[in-house]
């Protein structure tokens, strides 16, 4: 009795040429048909939605047992019939919210109270659409024959599991040995959603449709016709689920905005394209930094059939094509100033109903949301400049962009040759006032202003003062004994020399960050100074505060070795203050430090086959920002090194990338480089190990 076919229209006589010649060959037919009550079915394993598949729910939800609130027939499913008796009207089609009870969802059509030729037909037809195909699925139905009417009615699902239901032939004629009268049903229509109920779906060789048909006498066993009365016959699908697969991925065009050209970003940067779908339509846009969903919306809702059913996944529909195919000139915006300034990885993806999806940007950039400055800091001296003058220092103007919190200022004075070049902090002045001290005289002075906001900051200078002279004779002001402080060495000056030896400018490795610095103190005659106490300091690259970090004692030439520990870029300051109880120090001197940035790289396996896959794993040395470092994982091919990934590390300084070869055969030396610039990470450029991978 199985029907196989490949078209949309369920076949007319496709049991035709099938009668049995003899009565005891109709007997066994129906006994085999009749006899066993066919256990309910478990539903067949399907493939997990996304990623090219998608769910349809039919009429009903089966978890919920609620109706989908549609006003007509499920989107796919269609009433083929050989005669408009036989087809449904809307009114008998109920999809509509609330609970699904034994009266409502979608009939198969068979008119009632009519003698019907053999091979008279109806079906329920699901049919894929256009670049679709059907993975499988299952329907909650019931179905029962009764009465003591003229009628043979064959109940195929055509696609799906081979269960055919008759019901009973009633002619007295035919009540012979194999008459089973009485009742022939299949599931319950009491309880909709009863595991007696479902049928698991096999769909037809093509993958695109499946269907249910209902067919009068279709071997030809009461006398080729059936008769029917109003409650004698029933067929009814309760709800269901069809699983469906999508291979085409949806298309981004006239792609534009600041978002998808600028940098560095700053607030809000927006970005416009179209786009269109050959399956379910366009479902939603992702918009990712450094790899992490920080926006995720629906396109457009479609008047509500672009929405997933209420307790499923995100691709699982109450229509078949649930999303618009095309949309035109859709904005997005990225709001920067949640991001720590520096450089990211932004993509802005479309993703079908399906889950396919396709990059409509893919970029990295930096953001820069620290303040911006728009009238320069300024000191305000009252009169002449000279020693013990009180100075103030004012930040000037500056802007910040909507989100980036309230703007916060701090100060650090510094001292400059009489042409207003070569500054250097002065140790401890970090207030928005300053009084110029003796060991200023002969210098010129301005203040360093940082400007915070919670994405970053900006330090911009003032112009340079006039030069600092000494305080009139008498006026108490000029250089000398403070009182409460002691000579620092012997031979102590205040116009004392501090001279380094080596280079002023040194750059190192990671592993061998740590130095010395040697030099000596004289005063300005040459005479070593000895037993004084120098304060060795640090200011971190991109920061603008000195820090403590350490003492050295000069001996009786005057002559010091100090060992700086381990840091990062940064530059080290050696002062000395005549007098220990002096504000400012007397004199310093400075050594610039660049350390390369420390990374190390492995690899899961050196072998691999032509399309193997690798897992590179790594961590770089040393603090690691908030945001994590950014890595970029280079392959040296056709003699040059090239860009494969650039992910950012955790905050432990691990990083992980996951790479498959497509078709390579050869050797290929991999390595990772932590590139210089960026926020909060003060190391220059470094670059691991070199792992070599094989592939044949």
């Amino acid at each position: 009795m199985t029907r196989k076919h490949t078209t949309t229209t369920p076949p007319r006589s496709s049991t035709r040429g099938r009668r049995t010649p003899s009565l005891l060959a109709r007997i066994a037919v129906v006994a085999c048909l009749l006899v066993p009550v066919i256990p309910a079915a478990s539903a067949f394993a399907l493939p997990a939605d996304g990623g090219g598949n998608y769910t349809e729910i039919l009429c009903a939800d089966p978890a919920s047992g609620e109706g989908l609130g549609l006003p007509g027939m499920p989107e796919g499913l269609s009433n083929p019939a050989s005669t408009d008796l036989w087809q449904l009207t809307v009114a008998e089609v109920d999809c509509k919210s609330g609970r699904m009870t034994s009266s409502r969802g979608v009939p198969l059509g068979v008119g009632q109270g009519n003698t019907y030729a053999e091979n008279t037909w109806s079906a329920l037809l699901y049919q894929a659409p256009a670049n679709v195909t059907i993975n499988g699925g299952s329907i909650y139905r019931a179905e029962r024959a009764e009465g003591p009417n003229n009628g043979f009615m064959g109940i195929i699902q055509q696609g799906g599991e081979y269960n055919v239901l008759y019901s009973e032939p009633t002619n007295p004629a035919d009540s012979g040995d194999w008459y089973a009268g009485g009742v022939a049903s299949r599931g319950t229509f009491a309880t909709p959603f009863s595991p007696a109920n479902l049928v698991n779906l096999t769909i037809s060789p093509d993958g695109g449709h499946w269907d249910v048909n209902a067919d009068c006498d279709p071997n030809g066993l009461n006398n080729s016709s059936c008769t029917l009365t109003a409650g004698q016959w029933e067929y009814r699908i309760f709800g269901g689920e069809v699983s469906l697969n999508a291979v085409n991925d949806p298309q981004a065009s006239n792609i534009a905005g600041p978002l998808a050209s600028e940098t560095p970003l700053r607030g809000s940067e927006a970005v416009t394209f179209s786009a269109t779908d050959q399956g379910p339509g366009l479902a939603y846009v992702k918009v990712l930094v450094d790899g992490q969903i920080v926006q995720s919306q629906i396109i457009d809702t479609n008047d509500g059939h672009c929405v997933p059913v209420p307790g499923h996944d995100a691709y699982t529909w109450a229509y078949q094509l649930p999303c618009k195919t095309s949309v035109g000139g859709r904005t997005y915006e990225l709001d920067t100033t949640g991001l720590p300034d520096g450089t990211h990885h932004v993509q802005v993806i479309i993703e079908d109903a399906a889950g396919n999806q396709s990059v409509v940007l893919d970029r990295t950039v930096a953001s820069d949301n620290a303040p911006a400055n728009t009238t320069l800091p300024a000191i305000i001296a009252p009169g002449t400049l000279q020693a013990g003058t009180a100075l103030s220092g004012q930040p000037g103007a500056w802007t910040a962009p909507n989100g980036a919190g309230a703007i916060s200022y701090a100060y650090q004075w510094q001292y400059c040759d009489p042409e207003g070049e070569n500054c250097q902090a002065i140790p401890g002045a970090q207030a928005p006032g300053y009084t110029a001290a003796a060991s200023d005289i002969g210098h010129t002075l301005r203040v360093l202003v940082t400007a915070s906001d919670s994405d970053g900051s900006v330090s911009i200078a003032s112009s340079a003062s006039s030069v600092v002279i000494a305080a009139p004779a008498g006026t108490g002001t000029s250089p000398g004994p403070i009182a409460g402080g002691v000579p620092n060495g012997t031979n102590a000056s205040e116009s004392a020399i501090l001279t380094l030896n080596g280079n002023r400018a040194i750059s190192r490795s990671f592993p061998q960050r740590a130095f010395k610095i040697t030099g000596q103190l004289t005063t300005s005659q040459g005479t070593p100074i000895s037993g004084a106490t120098l304060e060795v300091m640090q200011q971190i690259t991109g920061t603008t505060t000195l820090t403590l970090i350490g003492h050295a004692t000069t001996n009786s030439s005057g002559v010091f070795a100090v060992s700086i520990p381990a840091g990062p870029s940064r530059r080290i300051e050696i002062a000395y203050r005549a007098n220990t109880a002096d504000s400012s120090c007397t004199t310093s001197a400075s050594v610039t430090e660049t350390v390369k940035a420390g990374v190390q790289l492995h690899v899961s396996a050196t072998s691999t086959g032509p399309n193997g896959m690798v897992i590179f794993r790594g961590r770089v040395s040393g603090p690691i920002p908030r945001q994590g470092a950014l890595i970029q994982l280079l392959v040296h091919y056709r003699g040059h090194w090239e860009l494969l990934r650039n992910p950012h590390t955790k905050r432990n300084g691990t990083f992980k990338v996951v790479y498959q070869f497509e078709d390579a055969v050869g050797r290929f030396p991999f390595a990772a480089e932590v590139p210089s610039g960026q926020a909060n990470f003060p190391y220059t450029t470094g670059h691991s190990n070199t792992v070599n991978v094989r592939t044949a």
